[in-house]
C-alpha cells in the first residue's frame, strides 16, 4: 500500500501523460447539455462541446463533484493508500472543495484525507499538483506537503485570453458591462485568477485571437525579465481550439525561455463550458508570491 494518493477534479488541465508520470488520481465533473449529462474527458471533450454548441446554440452547464460521489471516490482510494491529498478547482468558483470538506467530516475521514483549495483552475491546478507529486516522491512529511502546497499555490500565476464572451455571461462569471463592451466593440478580456478568483486585468480591442493572445503573455515576460520565473515547473499552454493562437505563442515564448519548455494542454469540457472556443492561457509558477 503507498503512503499518499493525489488526486484533483477535471478542471485541472496537464498532458495526458503526467497524469501516469505523477500517479495522479482524475474525478470528473459532470457536463449537462441539453437534457443530457457527459462525464468531464471521459464522455465528452472540450472542442465536442464546443461543437455542439455552435450547432445548437443551447449552452452547457457544469456540475461540481458531489458529496456521494467524493465519499465513494475517498473510500475507494484508500484501499491502495493511507492517506489522500485532493487538490480542488479554487473555492470562489466551484463548491467542490466545499462538498470534499463535507464528505470527509460526514465519513469520518479527516485523519486519512487533506483536501487542499488550489484557488486556481486549470493549468494553474495542473502546476500545484505537479509539485505536490514531486513532494510525495521525495517522502516529506504530511506536515510539510500541506505547508508547501500553501506556499506554491500563492506563487502560481494564471492568464486567459478570451475570445467570446457568450459563456462566460451565461455562467455568471462575466460582468454586465465587459460583455457589452466584448460584444459591441470587440474588446476582448484577459482573464488572471487572483486569490481564487476570476478578474479581468486588460481589455484589449481587436477582433483577432492572436492580438489578444500577445498581450496576455505581457505579465509571463515581463516577470521573466525580473527573473521571477521558477523553472523548477513548465509553463503551460491551455486551449480551447486556439492551435494556431498556441503555435505563435509557443515560437515567441521558446525564443525567451529556450526549446520543449512551453508545453501546450487541451483544456477540459469544463474549461470550454466556461470560456468557449479559441481560448488560449498561459500558466507558470512565479519565485515569489504576489
Amino acid at each position: 500500500m503507498k503512503k499518499y494518493q493525489l488526486i484533483v477534479d477535471s478542471c485541472c488541465d496537464i498532458p495526458v501523460e503526467f497524469y501516469e508520470k505523477y500517479d495522479i488520481t482524475v474525478l470528473n465533473y459532470s457536463i449537462s447539455f441539453n437534457e443530457r449529462t457527459y462525464q468531464d474527458r471521459k464522455e465528452i471533450t472540450a472542442d465536442e462541446l464546443v461543437s455542439m454548441v455552435e450547432k445548437s446554440k443551447i449552452m452547457p452547464k457544469t456540475e461540481p463533484l458531489s458529496v456521494s460521489l467524493l465519499q465513494q471516490a475517498f473510500e475507494k482510494s484508500l484501499k491502495d493508500a493511507e492517506h489522500l491529498l485532493f487538490l480542488t478547482a479554487s473555492s470562489f468558483i466551484s463548491s467542490t472543495y466545499d462538498n470534499a470538506l463535507f464528505a470527509v467530516k460526514e465519513a469520518e475521514l479527516s485523519k486519512k484525507v487533506s483536501v487542499i483549495d488550489s484557488r486556481s483552475i486549470s493549468s494553474g491546478i495542473g502546476l500545484q499538483a505537479i509539485g505536490i507529486a514531486q513532494d510525495i516522491d521525495a517522502k516529506l512529511s504530511l506536515e510539510d506537503i500541506l505547508a508547501r502546497a500553501k506556499e506554491r499555490r500563492e506563487r502560481t500565476r494564471l492568464f486567459f485570453s478570451i475570445q467570446t464572451m457568450d459563456f462566460l455571461q451565461k455562467s455568471g462569471k462575466c460582468f454586465g458591462l465587459t460583455y457589452l463592451l466584448g460584444n459591441k466593440f470587440h474588446i476582448k478580456p484577459i482573464v488572471s485568477i487572483e486569490d481564487g478568483k476570476m478578474q479581468v486585468s486588460t481589455l484589449v480591442k481587436t477582433k483577432k485571437s492572436k492580438k489578444s493572445a500577445k498581450h496576455m503573455a505581457i505579465s509571463f515576460l515581463k516577470e521573466l525579465k525580473q527573473e521571477n520565473i521558477d523553472f523548477n515547473y513548465p509553463v503551460f499552454l491551455p486551449h480551447v481550439g486556439a492551435q494556431k493562437a498556441v503555435k505563435k505563442a509557443i515560437k515567441k515564448l521558446d525564443c525567451n525561455v529556450g526549446d520543449n519548455f512551453v508545453i501546450p494542454v487541451t483544456s477540459s469540457g469544463v474549461i470550454a463550458a466556461h470560456c468557449g472556443d479559441d481560448t488560449i492561457g498561459v500558466a507558470y509558477m512565479a519565485k515569489t508570491n504576489r
